[in-house]
């Protein structure tokens, strides 16, 4: 078994090279064996190597001793809902999120869907799945099969009036991910005038990756979204959790200012209450939560971090700036279908545009868009940028690489990424000529 597989967040790997039918069932023992267990919920989406995979993994589970929840084939979101709602005391989704084709992986969560990383567990499953080399036992299968679905939509409705939503037209691509379905089973019967594009599971992805970040990936939808002449468009990516919207000019919308929008409308729900927020672009949500009454918590970024951080202060709602979105009442998890409908529920209230509803932050606050650059050696450029700013009298943040110049007229995060020989540099500022002057001297930094 290749131990790189192992994530700080989850498993990824390329099948079969790097995990196979025997891989994964060594996964499953270990899983249990770590986790002390007697039961895992297991959902599922559209990889193609899943039906050669999942009877291994449930051979591993119950192996060891624990019985096996069938969810089938959902959205990751569904899972952690299913997990915190049934109180079940752990669950995997069998997934590579967006990776490319040939990739699988899993999601774990403990009980009440605490994710499994880095910081808690997932590098002793990885040692227990190596050097345990369990044998194959072929106990009698324990295995049950439950439809998620309709407690998932239940929880969405009885948080959106999905009834009240007006008849909005959206282009929504799920390149060929688990988005489609979770639409469908979501939002059928509602007033949403919804043009599906590529909503068929299919894990070979014929049309493209079901990974909007990459813009090339909604090129297509952005195009359609003008010849329909739609209120807006929508991306999701292969596991449906990670969202992305188009305004209604085929403009890509940041997850950044959704973040504020978003914290805006929730704390209209819950007034007074705590928001948590990562350090790479920052001013739009801390000045909008704290406008609308609530209390704004910065944390490093990824999902591990920012659930745990939630649970820790007992936030109602956190967002990454790379369009996921956690919420305490799907258990502190992703949400896609939720950020839909409270989005679709707010355009609704103010019968406005995504355009109209993104322009006043889009209009005050400049910023770079997250810039990639791959180095020798990603400790010595940040440490290289850290000196550079410190001998110009910055004072340097590094909850999470580093980030200075709070409270100047611009500011700067630049962090490395976890499974890539990358920094990424964002930069916000007063103005749109600071942000390129500033982008300029730390890329040059950077690059020297």
């Amino acid at each position: 078994m290749d131990a790189t597989i192992f994530k700080a967040y989850d498993i990824r790997a390329i099948y079969p090279d790097q995990m196979d039918e025997n891989d994964i069932y060594q996964i499953g023992r270990a899983f249990i064996d770590f986790l002390k267990v007697k039961e895992v919920a297991i959902g599922w989406d559209m990889r193609v190597s899943t039906p050669s995979l999942l009877p291994h993994l449930i051979a591993g589970i119950n192996d060891a001793g624990a019985k096996v929840i069938k969810l089938g084939q959902i959205g990751t979101e569904v899972l952690y809902f299913t997990v915190g709602k049934n109180n079940y005391e752990s669950g995997i989704m069998l997934t590579a999120s967006h990776n490319p084709s040939e990739y699988n992986g899993m999601k774990m969560v403990k009980k009440g869907a605490e994710p499994i990383s880095g910081d808690n567990g997932i590098y002793e499953i990885r040692d227990l799945a190596i050097n345990s080399k369990y044998e194959r036992l072929n106990l009698p299968t324990q295995v049950e099969e439950i439809d998620p679905f309709p407690e998932f939509r239940q929880r969405v409705e009885q948080l959106v009036d999905i009834t009240k939503l007006k008849p909005i037209k959206i282009v929504i691509d799920a390149g060929n991910g688990m988005g489609g379905v979770l639409v469908e089973k979501v939002f059928s019967g509602s007033n949403l005038n919804v043009i599906p594009m590529y909503f068929e599971p299919d894990g070979r992805f014929p049309n493209h990756e079901a990974n909007p970040i990459k813009e090339e990936n909604v090129a297509e939808l952005r195009k359609r979204v003008v010849e329909e002449k739609a209120d807006l468009g929508i991306a999701l990516d292969g596991d449906g959790d990670r969202i992305f919207f188009i305004d209604e000019h085929g403009g890509y919308t940041l997850g950044y200012f959704l973040v504020a929008i978003l914290a805006k409308k929730i704390l209209e729900k819950y007034p007074s209450s705590k928001i948590v927020y990562e350090n790479r672009l920052t001013w739009a949500i801390e000045d909008t939560v704290s406008k609308c009454g609530g209390t704004y918590i910065i944390c490093k970024p990824g999902h591990s971090f920012l659930k745990s951080k939630m649970r820790e202060i007992d936030a109602v709602f956190s967002g990454e700036t790379s369009s996921h979105f956690y919420y305490k009442d799907i258990y502190y998890a992703d949400s896609s279908m939720l950020t839909i409908a409270l989005l679709l529920e707010l355009l609704t209230q103010e019968n406005t545009t995504l355009a109209k509803l993104l322009a006043p932050y889009s209009e005050k606050y400049f910023i770079s868009g997250e810039i990639n650059f791959t180095v020798d050696n990603a400790d010595t450029t940040i440490e290289k940028v850290k000196q550079y700013f410190v001998s110009q009298g910055y004072e340097i943040d590094e909850l999470d690489g580093i980030t200075t110049g709070r409270e100047r007229d611009w500011r700067f995060s630049l962090r490395k990424s976890n499974t890539e020989p990358l920094v990424r540099l964002n930069v916000e500022a007063k103005s749109q000529e600071i942000v390129d002057q500033k982008t300029k001297e730390i890329s040059d930094l950077i690059t020297s």
